[in-house]
């Protein structure tokens, strides 16, 4: 999480010219591996175990993202993890036992709904 943060930033500053990006443009601009970044074209990838996405909200006049990390196996037997994470544009990581990660950017920076964990 901490990765698609500081690649976020990166993004913005340069390739997205102000702006944040996807799984697939931060790749595509160098900023992940192709571990984390996959292809270049998804906007979802997995790596231990977890689904990575990030997601840039461009309504909003100041840049936002937010980005999350969902167990990839949910089954009884094949379970990847017990809990999902999301980080938002300032850095702050939260998390809880979950199978699914925040709705929108408002669930994903609400500190109730996603407490933040040893920022």
């Amino acid at each position: 999480m901490r990765s698609v943060h500081s690649s976020e930033l990166s993004f913005k500053a340069t390739a997205g010219a102000g702006q944040f990006g996807t799984i697939a443009d931060l790749q595509t601009a160098g900023f992940l591996d192709s571990v984390l970044g996959g292809d270049g074209t998804s906007t979802t990838t997995t790596k231990s175990g977890y689904n990575f996405e990030a997601s840039p909200v461009a309504i909003t006049a100041l840049p936002q993202f937010y980005a999350t990390a969902v167990p990839a196996q949910t089954g009884n037997l094949s379970r990847t993890g017990h809990r999902s994470f999301t980080i938002d544009d300032f850095g702050v990581l939260r998390g809880k036992v979950s199978d699914t990660g925040p709705a929108d950017y408002n669930e994903a920076t609400d500190n109730t709904a996603w407490p933040p964990v040893n920022n």
